[in-house]
């Protein structure tokens, strides 16, 4: 008898515990998606205002043709593309949409709403390329070595690799083409 109560008094913790934890992560859920609910807003602004998609839309499709870019001609696996092609684009749009922000805090009417639209769209294109230029580089390097050193590799981004096997590959050549290597002397063509 006793351990059959013992039994149902672990069985109704554990029931417990497991309802508390998901009471802690429903309630964390909801904190967290009210969080980035309010964030968005915060970058984003009303979508319901005339124009406000089409002004969203000039501000992140730069941002993303330019990851794009920066993804497809980055050397590496298609997963240190794609970290670096998000990572571009991603930055830049968050520091832009941030800064445009700046600039159309507050209510404008007539003539000033011109000139903060035109403020804000000059603060976001020049907070879209100081980061382009500036963070959003080095942090897509870092994810590239840090996926890099995951699947095994020296923990090298796809330019360093890149150029690491290239001067192994020219230093081969050269001690080719000078007979340095036993065997592997390139042979005469009659050219000079």
């Amino acid at each position: 008898m006793n351990a059959a109560r013992s039994a149902a008094m672990q069985g109704s913790r554990s029931f417990l515990a497991g309802q508390a934890a998901r009471g802690a992560i429903g309630t964390g859920a909801r904190f967290a998606a009210g969080g980035l609910s309010k964030g968005g807003r915060m970058l984003v602004g009303d979508l319901a205002a005339p124009n406000a998609k089409w002004h969203l839309g000039a501000r992140l499709v730069p941002d993303a043709i330019g990851g794009t870019v920066a993804g497809f001609v980055t050397p590496g696996t298609w997963d240190q593309k794609l970290a670096t092609g998000i990572t571009t684009a991603a930055l830049p749009a968050a520091a832009g949409l941030g800064a445009a922000r700046l600039g159309s805090i507050g209510k404008a009417v007539g003539p000033l709403s011109t000139k903060r639209q035109l403020l804000s769209d000059a603060l976001d294109l020049g907070a879209s390329l100081g980061t382009d230029f500036t963070v959003a580089p080095m942090a897509s390097d870092s994810i590239a070595r840090g996926l890099d050193k995951i699947r095994g590799g020296l923990g090298e981004s796809g330019w360093e690799k890149m150029s690491r096997e290239q001067q192994a590959l020219l230093e081969q050549q050269i001690l080719q083409a000078y007979g340095l290597i036993p065997g592997a002397r390139l042979p005469y063509t009659g050219m000079a």
